[in-house]
């Protein structure tokens, strides 16, 4: 049964996702001239031949694209070259709350302007982020000057501190020169690698966020494997800091169930990790990295270079992020892309074993 629901300028037809095994998809998207490659034996494939630039597809094509996104949890389409609203159309083929989705962008048209992030005044969920560039008059975004904004080597998830992180996120490369890199890893393999016994330690543990304290106070320079700031002293001063100023952080179970879909899998963003209830900071944080470090092995992860033109949409909810590996290359690296988060209503839910 098809379902449709109009807003802004744009149709978006939502459909009921087969049950597609991985090894029917490649036949099927071939079928249609389109080419799926996997990019890691566990998640991630690559999807080359699609032209993204029409505003709806056939029942067959959406079907195909949530299927393949529903086993690979990371798709990434290269050579694209989209106006925001056949962006729009395109990304929006994926979330499973539409709804979510309209009442999101519509929460959203006051803050195009004025807001502290920039976002396309038409499509507001797009956010759009320079770096190395200064925008004139990017769909009708300007700079006053080159923007550098800081990026850090750290596995995290978008909002990966809050319970109703994003479900998807979309990343459209505009520019992009060669020093642009990142890698992503399977946050569902966190849970999946546990036994049984180790899954109900896991499932009890609950998190300690500090985004108050931590967000902008400049020690997350220096992060031990990609996972933790150091050093302690500084982290301590910042949370001190954010005590004193009477602001409070949040607190959510480590490992959680996705009402949307149901899988079970880390959620995370240890840049703002203090520790877990109970624990001090230094066993909390070697705990953290039992669970992160397993699945971000080189042997464990895709890397790739963003092109220019690259779109990507992965589940946020079951796939960790990094960005480029060192504040050197990321110096040397210019781009401009833009970001959309989607389906951020559904709350994750406590995993009960």
């Amino acid at each position: 049964m098809l379902s449709q629901r109009r807003y802004a300028s744009l149709t978006v037809v939502s459909f009921k996702v087969e049950d597609v095994h991985k090894s029917e998809l490649q036949g099927r998207f071939s079928r249609l001239g389109w080419r799926l490659e996997e990019l890691h034996p566990n998640f991630g494939a690559r999807i080359s031949g699609i032209d993204a630039r029409p505003l709806s597809f056939s029942s067959e094509q959406c079907l195909l694209l949530k299927a393949a996104l529903a086993s690979y949890d990371l798709l990434v389409f290269p050579d694209q070259v989209l106006t925001p609203a056949e962006e729009f159309a395109f990304i929006t083929t994926f979330p499973d709350d539409k709804s979510a989705v309209a009442r999101a962008q519509d929460s959203l048209v006051d803050e195009s302007a004025h807001g502290p992030v920039l976002r396309i005044p038409d499509f507001p969920l797009i956010t759009v982020w320079p770096q190395g560039i200064k925008l004139d008059d990017h769909w009708g975004l300007s700079t006053p000057e080159v923007v550098w904004e800081d990026h850090y080597l750290a596995w995290r998830q978008d909002w990966g501190d809050r319970l109703t992180s994003n479900s998807l996120t979309a990343v459209y490369h505009v520019e992009s020169n060669e020093g642009n890199e990142v890698s992503f890893a399977s946050a569902s393999a966190a849970w999946d690698r546990l036994n049984p016994d180790e899954q109900r330690a896991a499932a009890e543990l609950r998190a300690v966020y500090r985004r108050d304290a931590f967000a902008g106070c400049g020690v997350n320079d220096t992060c031990e494997h990609g996972i933790l700031r150091m050093p302690l002293d500084a982290v301590e001063r910042a949370r001190a800091a954010a005590d004193a100023r009477g602001t409070t952080g949040t607190v959510l179970p480590l490992f959680n169930e996705d009402p949307l879909t149901g899988s079970r899998a880390l959620n995370t963003h240890p840049l703002h990790f203090y520790t877990f209830e109970g624990m001090q900071r230094p066993e909390a944080g070697e705990l953290l990295k039992s669970y992160i470090l397993p699945v971000t092995s080189p042997d464990q992860v895709v890397k790739l270079t963003w092109k220019r033109g690259d779109l990507a949409v992965w589940k946020n909810r079951k796939v960790l992020h990094t960005g480029t590996p060192s504040r050197a290359a990321d110096k040397a690296a210019t781009r401009l892309f833009h970001m959309t988060l989607l389906d951020c209503d559904a709350p994750l839910q406590p995993i009960t074993v």
